[in-house]
């Protein structure tokens, strides 16, 4: 696809995360992140390899990560539960 050619938000937005993932700082990709809802948070964890989900899913803010897991498919929720810490999760809870 030609670069002037408009890309569908998801795609634009998953193609920025992911290059600020590899050469950008954990400040750009808290940045990208903080205006998304976690439905869109949790769409862009979906798409992400599970080495970048996991790099992505440390830097969501604590207090959204129980409303990122609502929105995740079965399988990476359980994934994200299974490599977050126990008081993390309490506390992502206790956000509701």
């Amino acid at each position: 696809m030609p670069d002037n050619e408009p890309q569908p938000l998801h795609q634009q937005l998953l193609k920025e995360l992911t290059d600020l993932i590899h050469h950008g700082t954990i400040s750009q990709v808290r940045e990208k992140l903080q205006p998304l809802h976690p439905a869109e948070i949790a769409h862009l964890l979906e798409s992400l390899p599970r080495e970048d989900r996991d790099k992505v899913w440390t830097l969501i803010d604590l207090e959204h990560n129980g409303d990122v897991l609502l929105y995740v498919n079965d399988e990476i929720r359980s994934q994200l539960i299974k490599d977050t810490d126990n008081d993390q999760l309490i506390a992502a809870a206790q956000a509701f």
